[in-house]
């Protein structure tokens, strides 16, 4: 909306001479004249701004109280107000107000410039503040910037590292050395482990690599492509610089270590940060190259893209280049709606969050880390699978393979079952696997070995949250809340009504030297749930 209250798509196309008014001495030139920087004096003929500091335009009028740009005020000849068209460092070619409007100073203030503030110190720059009347003519006003010592009267007389220091920035270094360096940063609730045995896989942050998988597999269903692990692994947290590392997934309406998640995926660690008093327990503590404790504090950084992001790895890359930019951290995220505290007492709603972990020590030394976490919907899902596998030596040695093997038997044929690869959350042998006696297919010449069917009950547990497949809103209907599954999977329909039927003829596909095709699916009720649901 502009000025006059017209609207246009940029307002770069807003009108110049705003609403009509009678004319005035149209052959009077313009005038401009350059605002007080505010906190200088009006007599002084420069603005000393330090090294290696930010000069900008300032935020608004009311609000100027550290060093910025103001800008200038300019007039037409008939005393009508011409500052919003006032023009910052304009092209040489510019020779009206419609060809250079791209350096408006109250749309884009000083990005015009060629302002370095890693110049030599004593380097001065003319900044030109141009305004143009309806007649194209012109006046100039130059605001002159002069880069000064930033550790001018300070104890330190070099900057280094954001401070100003008593000592050269090379002794520094070797001063503090590597021992010395940033504050450590610990994550306890990453020290934990997944409650792996033969009969449990669980999977707390999704697909796990070097599972092999049976069936065919579309780009989408990976849950992290090798583009997006290297875009997001760019950071500073090399301490942390896997995906695995950094991520987590709580149960929906549970507080931290709840006795009532004994048994599924879901732990709930404690995540707030620790206190000075360490009376609680916590999630983060920190301390300096010394041991000497520091405080943690946590964040939550975002952007609108990081709103947009619909799917789970897109968030995660839009959140952590919001993360390293300043202004994204000063407004406008979900942080009320989910704290580190809030999730230890298990009041925030089901949905994607991202806890900055971070540090500073005495030395303004920063630390910090990235969590991604799910609050989660669970659901359990039972039924008896069978599966042919490669027998070469006989169904007997094949038995003892499986007993090895237990829950791995299982793992490469989620996707074939009809389970989305991020949802996994558990799976779990419901007893021994049971390997049919007969050979049921005799192998082919060209290299497909002998295949055996082997059948095994499982329990698979699935996570999710709104806004992604396989969530279902609920209760809905005549269903209790006994008999609502918030997380639905879709099993595969060919082979639960028509399993399959191994062609003596037919060469099929073997994974991994020992996985074949899936045969059939029997659902069933998970133990305890509602046998209506």
């Amino acid at each position: 909306s502009c000025d006059n209250g017209e609207c246009v798509e940029d307002a770069f196309q807003c009108p110049l001479s705003g609403p009509e008014v009678e004319s005035g001495d149209m052959s009077a030139k313009p005038a401009i004249r350059l605002l007080e920087v505010p906190g200088l004096p009006a007599s002084a003929t420069s603005v000393p701004v330090p090294r290696f500091s930010e000069y900008k335009a300032c935020p608004d009028l009311a609000v100027r109280r550290e060093l910025c740009e103001p800008g200038a005020a300019a007039t037409e000849g008939d005393g009508r107000d011409l500052s919003s068209q006032v023009l910052a460092c304009p092209p040489p070619s510019c020779v009206d107000f419609a060809v250079c409007s791209g350096s408006r100073f109250d749309i884009v203030g000083l990005q015009a410039c060629p302002l370095d503030t890693s110049a030599e110190v004593g380097t001065v720059f003319e900044l030109p503040f141009l305004v143009f009347d309806a007649s194209n003519q012109k006046a100039q006003a130059t605001r002159l910037v002069e880069i000064v010592d930033p550790c001018e009267g300070s104890a330190g007389s070099f900057y280094c590292e954001g401070r100003c220091t008593e000592v050269d920035c090379s002794l520094l270094s070797q001063l503090q050395g590597p021992e010395k360096g940033a504050p450590r940063l610990q994550l306890l609730f990453m020290e934990e482990n997944p409650s792996n045995n033969e009969t449990v896989k669980q999977l707390p942050y999704g697909w796990e690599d070097g599972i092999p998988t049976v069936g065919s597999v579309t780009t989408e269903q990976f849950s992290r492509s090798v583009a997006s692990r290297r875009q997001l692994l760019q950071d500073d947290n090399a301490d942390l610089a896997t995906l695995n590392g950094r991520e987590l997934n709580l149960a929906y309406g549970f507080k931290a270590r709840d006795p009532g998640l004994k048994g599924v995926a879901w732990s709930n660690p404690f995540v707030a940060p620790c206190s000075s008093d360490g009376i609680r327990e916590c999630g983060a503590l920190a301390s300096d190259f010394q041991g000497a404790a520091l405080s943690v504090s946590s964040l939550s950084p975002c952007t609108e893209d990081v709103f947009s992001a619909k799917s789970w790895q897109d968030w995660k890359v839009a959140v952590l280049e919001a993360a390293e930019s300043e202004e994204s951290q000063r407004g406008g995220c979900p942080a009320e709606a989910c704290s580190p505290a809030g999730s230890d007492e298990g009041l925030c709603p089901p949905g994607k969050y991202v806890f900055s972990y971070q540090a500073r020590d005495p030395s303004n030394r920063l630390k910090k880390v990235t969590t991604f976490m799910r609050i989660e919907h669970g659901s359990r899902h039972a039924l008896s699978v069978t599966v042919a596998l490669a027998c070469a030596q006989g169904p007997n040695q094949l038995q003892n393979q499986v007993n090895s093997i237990g829950v791995g038997v299982a793992m490469p044929y989620m996707v074939s079952l009809g389970v989305q690869q991020q949802m996994v959350r558990q799976v779990k042998v419901l007893g021994p696997i049971a390997v049919k006696p007969d050979v049921a297919h005799p192998g082919t010449d060209d290299g497909m070995p002998p295949l055996c069917l082997a059948t095994m009950d499982l329990e698979v547990q699935v996570g999710c949250i709104p806004d992604e497949p396989g969530f279902q809103a609920g209760p809905s209907g005549h269903e209790t809340e006994g008999q609502w599954c918030p997380c639905g999977v879709t099993w595969s329909p060919s082979h639960t009504d028509q399993p399959l039927e191994l062609d003596q003829g037919t060469a099929y596909s073997v994974v991994a030297d020992l996985y074949g095709p899936l045969v059939s699916i029997q659902l069933k009720t998970p133990a305890g749930s509602d046998p209506e649901g």
